[in-house]
């Protein structure tokens, strides 16, 4: 295998993984709501078709990364998406953030956090800055990429969906910071994330409880603590070894959005400590080949992209783990290319075949 295939394989590898790990986690509740055990199973591999469509597609034409009118048609669908889902969007669980079109339910605000790190790369000059007004007075075309992601982000926000929200404020809260934005800027955005981390908190008994479930002692498995337990429960029981694959005892009714949330345990459980060990390492084998595209390539904004793409992954990766082990409140962040879910997948593997064809242009 050419080390310019390493990315691809690292990317088949994690999502054929995610595949049997979403048909074992999800099985049973399938088969009680669906009568079918495959049924979960059979739409994550139709979107995983569609995804590796995508990516090659992506791939093959290069153009698409760095053309505006599709980059600015993509995000206009997006918003517009965002705006239906107020109007009609399907209720699950308290959050009213899926779409119907057709027989398919899609979640636009997956697919607008690739956006983000689109948004703030063609608002960099060709030096990496981020110029809101220069000699010619304001910069209209920085102040119109920062209100859709503004607006976006809002439209998220009221789904209500806290957790995108937060991780979209701390990508461009890091992008302000590792480009050569003026300093004040940055501090505002720090600024509006603690702001809003703190209202959203203390005007939420439902938020509030969420982070009470990490400080407070264990009272019982009915508190808001359950799932919680229940993850660490799965982790700790899976050993160094795991139960084997198929076997988890949790996934039957115990754990919550087992392939979804906390598809993380259920991998633990069944495969063991040194199991996870390897997923990890292949996560951070496709993450760093995806950092080395950033930093090598040769066109600025794309390189940003490139490297907010990396960090969007690697932060979402960590949120979803520092759940499942109980280290953080539960957020509802899928653990990307593995957890059940056609929209996370799909805007995922969009954004690997655009950084895998940003490695290509520039080789």
């Amino acid at each position: 295998m050419k080390k310019t295939d390493n990315m691809r394989f690292y990317l088949f590898v994690i999502t054929l993984i995610g595949l049997i790990f979403v048909f074992s986690s999800s099985a049973v509740f399938s088969y009680y709501k669906y009568y079918s055990k495959y049924f979960m199973f059979t739409k994550q591999l139709l979107f995983f078709i569609i995804g590796w469509i995508l990516f090659f597609t992506i791939v093959k034409f290069k153009k698409l990364v760095s053309d505006p009118f599709l980059i600015y048609l993509f995000l206009f669908t997006i918003i517009f998406l965002l705006l239906m889902v107020e109007f009609k969007g399907s209720e699950i669980n308290n959050a009213t953030r899926w779409l119907k079109i057709g027989p398919l339910t899609i979640q636009p605000s997956e697919f607008f956090k690739i956006i983000i790190p689109m948004l703030f790369a063609f608002s960099l000059d060709k030096q990496g800055k981020i110029i809101v007004k220069n000699r010619n007075g304001l910069n209209w075309k920085v102040i119109f990429n920062f209100f859709i992601i503004a607006l976006g982000t809002f439209l998220i926000f009221i789904e209500p969906d806290f957790g995108t929200t937060i991780l979209i404020l701390t990508i461009l809260f890091i992008g302000l910071f590792i480009s050569r934005t003026r300093f004040k800027y940055i501090i505002l955005m720090f600024a509006i994330i603690v702001s809003l981390l703190f209202l959203a908190t203390i005007t939420s008994n439902y938020r509030l409880n969420r982070f009470r479930a990490i400080l407070s002692p264990t009272k019982g498995e009915q508190t808001i603590r359950y799932q919680i337990i229940q993850s660490q429960k799965a982790i700790r029981t899976g050993g160094i070894l795991g139960k084997g694959l198929g076997k988890s005892n949790q996934k039957i009714f115990y754990l919550p959005e087992a392939w979804s949330d906390f598809i993380f345990a259920v991998i633990s459980e069944e495969i063991g400590g040194i199991g996870t060990l390897l997923l990890l390492l292949l996560y951070f084998l496709l993450y760093w080949n995806i950092y080395k595209i950033g930093i090598t390539c040769k066109d600025m904004r794309l390189r940003y992209f490139v490297i907010l793409f990396f960090i969007l992954c690697s932060i979402q990766t960590c949120l979803n783990i520092g759940v499942a082990i109980g280290a953080l409140p539960p957020t509802g962040t899928v653990l990307p290319l593995i957890s059940q879910g056609g929209s996370s997948f799909t805007a995922f593997m969009i954004g690997f075949g655009i950084c895998e064809s940003v490695r290509l242009k520039d080789g």
